[in-house]
């Protein structure tokens, strides 16, 4: 499945974008929760990378960042418990579900694509709302309750609802597989198993394949994220940044309005 036109930005340089091209940038991800940056590969990448900071805040730190932020996502044999260390399917979630503050923004840069498999897969939380609004909604306000929803990673715990209301928008919190221990309330034990059907079935997944030089920025409240499993050996390399979604100037929105227009995201989805 091809992503539509419409979701990528061909651009030069990260580090170098014009006016128009950063308002381009701003409007795909305003609009879809996501844009496709398409960058020549680059004899600097993290440079290039790094340079996101301007439009998306302020860089997180955590304990598999390197000293500039980035983290490398890449099979590593001394890390078998550390999903992105393997070649296996990562399915959708959000990231940092078991911080009390997760990332806003999340951005991946691909280095190197696999020779077949890993590609990028995601899915569209608010298609996840619309549909559980409609085939059980009261097992939808369930996971609005505070203690919905507990992930537990290392030394690091966070419990918090899978859905929260933010003014007049919804963002999501969600994890489901075994990167990390993952506790749900009584009452929100069927809605949440409804989720992961729904988020696990390839049919309402969007999956690409990250070209060298690409950059895929998504809101973190907004877009469950994941990738298809690749041969073991096989040399699949991609950066990680998480931002804090505060950049200079106007402020960016996160999450969804509680109402569905699809509008335009990829072909065929």
């Amino acid at each position: 499945m091809k992503l539509d036109p419409a979701a990528v930005v061909s651009v030069e340089s990260v580090s170098r974008l014009s006016t128009a091209q950063a308002t381009q940038i701003r409007d795909r991800f305003d609009r879809l929760g996501f844009v496709v940056l398409r960058v020549p590969p680059s004899p600097q990448p993290r440079t290039e990378f790094l340079a996101l900071s301007r439009y998306f805040g302020s860089i997180i730190h955590h304990e598999h960042s390197e000293a500039d932020g980035i983290v490398p996502v890449a099979p590593l044999n001394h890390h078998p418990e550390y999903v992105n260390t393997t070649n296996k399917e990562l399915l959708p979630h959000t990231d940092g579900s078991f911080a009390l503050q997760p990332p806003k923004v999340v951005a991946m840069q691909c280095e190197v694509a696999a020779a077949s498999g890993g590609l990028t897969t995601f899915v569209e939380a608010q298609w996840i709302y619309e549909t559980l609004k409609q085939r059980d909604p009261e097992g939808l306000e369930t996971l609005f309750r505070p203690d919905a929803l507990t992930v537990k990673r290392s030394n690091r715990v966070a419990t918090k609802p899978i859905f929260q209301r933010c003014s007049d928008r919804v963002e999501m919190v969600f994890r489901a597989d075994s990167a990390a221990r993952v506790t749900i309330a009584p009452p929100c034990v069927t809605a949440f198993e409804t989720i992961k059907t729904l988020a696990q079935d390839p049919a309402n997944q969007l999956c690409f394949q990250m070209q060298p030089g690409d950059i895929f920025v998504f809101d973190n409240t907004r877009i469950l994220h994941g990738r298809t499993a690749f041969a073991e050996g096989d040399d699949r390399r991609l950066n990680r940044l998480w931002f804090d979604g505060k950049p200079e100037g106007e402020p960016l929105e996160f999450g969804f309005r509680d109402s569905f227009d699809r509008g335009f995201v990829v072909s065929g989805f």
